[in-house]
């Protein structure tokens, strides 16, 4: 079976740290001075698109978790792909894709990663909330769609002790409030919602990290978890 090489590109920082929560979990290893995560895959060189859509679900829970994990966690990215051949000829190139912040990283991120992407494979809402998480723009919208899957995931998600109902209920009324936040917000009307925001767009990216945390801790404390039912890939 042929592997494939697909290279992660981003701020070193962030690179490292996929690099590090992860390694226990997928073969990511440093290749030519380049990080590269590394998957066997039955699909030929001429088969590119295929193996992109195969690592980007990857990508997008590795992200996630890692922006659980560590809130400054900015997502890397899909480089180039190399098709090695396993009868030992020479690799195919694929394809080539072409701020300052605070590189400060908690401890303790490992275990938590491990956790968001334990969960992940035991229930099908929670995997969509991660690779949303992981796929989208860290925007209004985009975590109006994780929030959305992982009310779907929990029923009275407000009352279940992660966070204060307010927060929910604020996030909810900033987000919908065109009023409050223009173009950036979810909807166009001007009818109802909100004048101001009631929550920093911080203050919302820290809010669905906390859910999805203590979301897997609860999945992970669950001896009995309904996973995807067979077959099912909300993907397609």
């Amino acid at each position: 079976m042929p592997t494939w090489l697909f290279e992660l590109t981003g701020e070193e920082s962030d690179l490292r740290t996929i690099a590090e929560l992860f390694s226990d979990t997928y073969s990511i290893s440093t290749r030519d001075g380049k990080c590269h995560l590394s998957m066997q895959l039955a699909l030929l060189p001429e088969e590119g698109a295929d193996a992109q859509a195969a690592v980007e679900p990857v990508l997008a829970h590795l992200n996630a978790s890692a922006q659980v994990a560590h809130g400054n966690h900015e997502n890397v990215r899909l480089g180039g792909m190399v098709c090695l051949d396993p009868g030992g000829g020479p690799p195919t190139q694929i394809i080539s894709a072409t701020g300052l912040r605070s590189q400060f990283r908690a401890g303790g991120g490992k275990l938590i990663a491990e956790r968001l992407l334990a969960a992940a494979r035991r229930d099908a809402h929670f995997d969509r909330a991660l690779y949303l998480f992981g796929i989208l723009p860290q925007n209004w919208r985009g975590l109006s769609m994780v929030l959305d899957a992982a009310k779907d995931g929990n029923k009275d998600l407000k009352f279940k002790g992660w966070i204060t109902p307010s927060l929910i209920e604020n996030f909810e009324k900033t987000a919908n409030s065109f009023k409050a936040l223009g173009h950036q917000a979810r909807h166009g009307g001007v009818s109802k919602g909100v004048n101001r925001p009631r929550q920093t767009l911080e203050e919302a990216r820290g809010m669905i990290r906390t859910i999805l945390e203590q979301w897997a801790k609860e999945l992970g404390s669950q001896p009995h978890v309904a996973g995807r039912p067979e077959g099912e890939d909300f993907r397609n």
